[in-house]
């Protein structure tokens, strides 16, 4: 699963990016992509040796591949992790405990 969603982010990361560069080329000005997640985002899901062998399955090498996909990360912090009073179940996806939720970030 972690392989096919790691495929999906790269091909709609690639697919905005090439909007992004047509329109900034049409129009004659800059253009950012913000991506909410990341491809990255997945390792939270599986061990370090499973994430390494899809990367290497996929020929991406981890440190590198973030420098070649993005320009600049963020990285914000789970409210789980020093805001637990706002770290709550009211959305459906969130199925993770406060402790969960600290491990993965």
């Amino acid at each position: 699963m972690q392989t096919s969603l790691l495929k999906t982010q790269i091909s709609l990361e690639d697919i905005f990016y090439s909007i992004a560069l047509n329109e900034s080329s049409e129009l004659n000005k800059p253009a950012v992509v913000l991506c909410d997640r990341g491809i990255f985002d997945g390792s939270a899901y599986v061990t370090s040796e499973l994430w390494a062998q899809i990367l290497d399955e996929q020929g991406l090498d981890g440190g590198g591949v973030i420098d070649k996909r993005y320009d600049a990360v963020v990285h914000m912090i789970t409210a789980a992790d020093g805001a637990e009073k706002f770290y709550n179940f009211s959305n459906e996806a969130r199925y993770e405990s406060i402790d969960e939720a600290r491990v993965r970030d």
